[in-house]
């Protein structure tokens, strides 16, 4: 393992391109093999939710809005299409491929498309005036290209309806003896691992509350299954005065 980046949001920003590229560089195939291991680990934290509160994210709504970030293909749209819940939902992709969208656009699952960086996306809508927010937001696959993630989480969270969720799979982070506790750590495979504790911490501060957090393989290397975790957090109510 490397040690966690200290470089700032440009290198992170590198790290997802390299990513970007490689996913570019992948038939649809191989990146079918991993988007099917992510979509189950998403869709059942947001499963759950449905089954427990009878709902989607937000129960005030007659239609609620999920954002499929970093959506590639668009493999995991068709996943999430296959829930039922109560409340009817729209689906919008935001990619930085233009190529990879192509090939969403084609699937005819998704109800918007929207080619831009996840991070630009976010930080304007939450400008907007007013801001319409989203119900759950989705990151498959998505943040083992970040290191620091208080940014895009946080972008995240500004976006959110109070009760929204946002779901997402990391890779874990395994703490070697006497490695201490590393928050995150760009591993030989090229990718981010993030530790358990990292995440509830950066949860925390930015008042999410963790939802759910299991453990899932969110794709396999060379026939190998890699240790993940799903995570669902959950945007809390804002304290009254």
């Amino acid at each position: 393992l490397l040690p966690h980046d200290q470089r700032g949001v440009g290198a992170v920003h590198l790290q997802l391109l390299h990513g970007i590229r490689r996913h570019q560089q992948t038939d649809d195939d191989s990146f079918r093999m991993i988007s099917a291991a992510s979509g189950p680990c998403i869709c059942s934290c947001y499963t759950a939710l449905a089954e427990e509160e009878g709902r989607a994210a937000s129960p005030s709504r007659s239609a609620a809005e999920v954002l499929d970030l970093g959506a590639g293909t668009g493999l995991v749209c068709e996943a999430l299409r296959n829930i039922s819940t109560p409340t009817r939902f729209s689906i919008t992709a935001v990619d930085v491929s233009a190529k990879m969208l192509a090939k969403a656009r084609a699937r005819a699952c998704y109800d918007d498309i929207e080619h831009r960086d996840i991070l630009a996306y976010l930080q304007d809508r939450a400008a907007a005036i007013p801001v319409h927010r989203v119900d759950v937001i989705v990151l498959a696959d998505v943040l083992v290209y970040f290191g620091e993630l208080r940014t895009v989480l946080g972008a995240c969270s500004a976006l959110l309806a109070e009760g929204g969720l946002v779901v997402f799979t990391v890779e874990d982070l395994l703490q070697s003896e006497g490695a201490g506790s590393v928050p995150f750590a760009l591993q030989r495979s090229g990718r981010f691992g993030h530790s358990r504790s990292y995440i509830e911490e950066v949860a925390a501060e930015l008042g999410l509350a963790v939802w759910r957090l299991q453990e899932c393989v969110p794709r396999t290397d060379s026939g190998v299954a890699v240790r993940g975790l799903a995570v669902g957090l959950t945007r809390l109510p804002a304290a009254s005065e």
